[in-house]
């Protein structure tokens, strides 16, 4: 078996066969602890990883993985856009950056949060090539609600001085609820 394609936050469950949950010791080691005195302790190594994933069980006994945030190659410019207010609005609420012209923007990571409504929420990101919303790609969008999510995206644009990234919330449950977003990549 190879390795699994990294993807943001992934879930799996690990249990030995006789359902006792896995757990992560203090030095990266995957340990089954039985409830059977006839059952020893199993513990088994976790492949090294250079890239700073880190390994947690949760609650109901799943491993879950999450990715170091996103860093900008040497020599590039980062570029971070934050959006954090109350949200009252379907039709949305947009958080414009305009490409560098002459620059090549990379788009690594979207992520985001909602405060849980009835409906719930949606965190969008659209390319704006005209500058003026006449045209809206749709890049990437997460749903939320009382959740949190990321994505990686890794997704490239040359700026003209007019082409934009929308960073758009929206709240589906009307009334005022609290949304916190952002993408984060780099231009050079």
């Amino acid at each position: 078996m190879g390795d699994l394609p990294n993807r943001g936050d992934q879930h799996v469950r690990l249990r030995d066969e006789n359902g006792n949950a896995a757990g992560i010791t203090n030095d990266g080691k995957v340990k089954v602890e039985t409830t059977s005195s006839s059952t020893s302790t199993q513990i088994v190594k976790i492949k090294g990883d250079t890239t700073g994933n880190i390994a947690e069980v949760t609650a109901s006994g799943e491993v879950k993985v999450v990715s170091p945030p996103p860093a900008p190659p040497a020599n590039t410019d980062p570029v971070n856009q934050v959006a954090s207010s109350l949200v009252t609005s379907v039709a949305g609420v947009d958080t414009i950056y305009t490409i560098t012209n002459s620059k090549t923007l990379t788009i690594q990571r979207l992520s985001g949060g909602a405060e849980s409504s009835n409906s719930g929420s949606i965190i969008e990101l659209y390319e704006d090539p005209n500058g003026d919303k006449s045209v809206m790609n749709l890049i990437d969008a997460i749903f939320v609600n009382g959740s949190s999510a990321q994505k990686d995206l890794n997704i490239t644009y040359t700026g003209d001085g007019t082409r934009r990234i929308i960073l758009r919330r929206r709240n589906f449950g009307g009334g005022s609820y609290e949304m916190v977003c952002r993408w984060a990549g780099y231009e050079e």
